[in-house]
């Protein structure tokens, strides 16, 4: 990752070397580029915050990425049930962040779908997509719905710290993926993160229940 890695940009300009010109050359980059924290929209040609090496980083790939003839992918938040905020914010019972702080969302799953549906289009060049499944949830909405699932029903909510003008206190932003989904022709199985916490209890349930247990 670029945190760790101050050779990311050679790393992936060797990577790139090697590709043929055929199909699609794909980086994905993180959506947290943005210099928008006051709760506003952005889309692909929203303001970037340069001045962060790790954000600085990314847009050098990027860019790298762009002038190969690839396209850029930014990706929103990943997760699963058992990977992502919710389990360290659960876990730690403390958020240094706003309560109503927004934060952007998307499954690996649906994250996956997204780069397939770009390697589907071998003619689409330089491009950049922002990528997440379109609706924006607080830090608070996130612990709730994953209260839900089995694992965290038991966990009581996390204090929230964090005030404006503080580390952790910006509102954050929303993301404008009208693009993606109009370009790729792609859209995510799961439109929330709530929606994905609901039915992932509702299985997790479901296989819990000994009335749905096969038996001889």
């Amino acid at each position: 990752p670029p945190s760790g890695n101050d050779d990311y940009l050679l790393d992936f300009a060797a990577a790139a070397a090697r590709w043929s010109g055929k199909g699609q050359l794909v980086f994905t980059s993180s959506a947290g580029v943005y210099a928008e924290d006051g709760g506003g929209v952005v889309d692909e040609a929203s303001e970037v915050a340069e001045g962060n090496p790790r954000i600085d980083r990314l847009l050098a790939v990027e860019q790298e990425c762009l002038a190969r003839g690839g396209s850029v992918l930014r990706l929103a938040g990943l997760y699963t049930a058992d990977r992502g905020p919710h389990v360290y914010w659960l876990r730690a019972g403390e958020v240094k962040g706003r309560r109503d702080g927004l934060i952007n969302m998307i499954t690996y799953e649906d994250a996956g779908a997204a780069c397939l549906s770009l390697l589907r289009h071998p003619k689409i060049r330089k491009e950049v997509f922002l990528v997440s499944d379109g609706t924006p949830v607080t830090r608070e909405d996130i612990c709730k719905s994953a209260r839900k699932l089995p694992a965290f029903r038991a966990v009581p909510m996390p204090k929230f710290t964090a005030e404006e003008g503080q580390y952790g206190g910006s509102r954050g932003k929303r993301y404008d993926t009208s693009k993606v989904r109009r370009v790729l022709k792609w859209k995510p199985r799961y439109e929330s993160l709530d929606a994905f916490m609901t039915g992932s209890a509702t299985l997790e349930t479901e296989d819990r229940d000994p009335a749905n247990a096969g038996g001889a």
